[in-house]
């Protein structure tokens, strides 16, 4: 079924359930059919929306819409990572379920001067999550009855679902005009190469990456759903993120590699140095990608980055 008749099946199940048993947290999915993550996402007007799709071609892509719960930090996360799991272990009579998903992210850096509306850290449990997996589509609606009145929770999740507007096709992202600012400019960035690459400081920093913020401003701001899905596009194998907490901000991304991942107890990184154009075909993208590796310079930094891995993290692991 298309994703609207899909909202109005999760709303009528709403409507269905007996407000006096409700407690806890509880999910309510139905199959739906969506040829686009991003193009439905632009198409809505509920905030916060999200976007997650991995690599991986057979792994699943998200799209958030709305909040049941939030969170500002890792310890009240895993708080109520735990107090689930719990409840699901006391509830003997009904199948479980299985652990909600939360989606969010900290900064890099506490400390330093943040995007405003985002914060050092920031994860919600979805009020409605779209879920693709190998062309099969997921529409569920999350529901916390722990916070305040179950009138009021499932008033606010039918408000959700009725807000669900149908899926359109991405628009165009026009070329203009533009000015651009880059921080830093060129000399003050020759002077930061002149510092770091002194004697004495590669003595202390072996490898160093400087980075630079740049500046667009245009006349007319393009949608950056519209803007992530042109770069889907051009980026196939690469992991594609939104967050929109608020009309007005975003932030949109593609990255090749996956920083880390952790399961349990195992973390996976993929934290390597060196970057290569891309060819014009996959013949060419090979000879690249080879000449990479055979680069001794590339491999001396790569091993910076293993040993400075391994001096970091070999005291916290067993």
């Amino acid at each position: 079924m298309q994703v609207i008749q899909a909202a109005k099946a999760l709303a009528a199940q709403l409507s269905a359930l007996d407000l006096l048993a409700c407690r806890g947290t509880q999910s309510l999915s139905v199959p739906c059919e969506v040829e686009d993550l991003v193009g439905w996402l632009n198409a809505q007007g509920v905030t916060p929306r999200l976007y997650w799709q991995p690599r991986e071609a057979s792994a699943a892509g998200y799209a958030v819409l709305g909040e049941a719960r939030a969170f500002d930090s890792l310890v009240a996360l895993q708080v109520d990572m735990q107090a689930q799991a719990q409840a699901q272990a006391q509830a003997q009579a009904q199948p479980a379920s299985g652990s909600p998903d939360y989606f969010g992210g900290v900064a890099f850096d506490a400390q330093a001067a943040g995007w405003p509306g985002f914060g050092d850290c920031r994860f919600i449990l979805p009020r409605v999550l779209l879920q693709r997996q190998q062309g099969r589509c997921t529409l569920s609606v999350n529901l916390c009855f722990d916070d305040r009145p179950p009138a009021e929770e499932l008033a606010a999740a039918q408000a959700c679902l009725a807000a669900i507007a149908p899926e359109r096709p991405l628009p165009p992202v026009a070329h203009g005009s533009y000015q651009r600012c880059d921080t830093p400019t060129r000399p003050e960035w020759a002077h930061w190469v002149s510092q770091v690459t002194q004697p004495e400081r590669l003595q202390q920093l072996p490898k160093v990456v400087l980075s630079r913020e740049t500046c667009l401003t245009a006349e007319r701001v393009p949608s950056p759903w519209a803007l992530l899905g042109r770069w889907q596009a051009e980026a196939r194998h690469c992991f594609h993120f939104g967050v929109q907490w608020a009309t007005g901000t975003a932030l949109i991304g593609c990255s090749p590699e996956r920083l880390y991942r952790r399961q349990g107890q195992q973390l996976v990184t993929e934290a390597l140095a060196g970057t290569a154009r891309r060819g014009r075909d996959t013949a060419q993208d090979e000879a690249l990608a080879g000449a990479l590796l055979a680069d001794k310079k590339n491999g001396l930094e790569n091993q910076c980055v293993y040993q400075q891995l391994l001096t970091q993290l070999e005291p916290l692991a067993q």
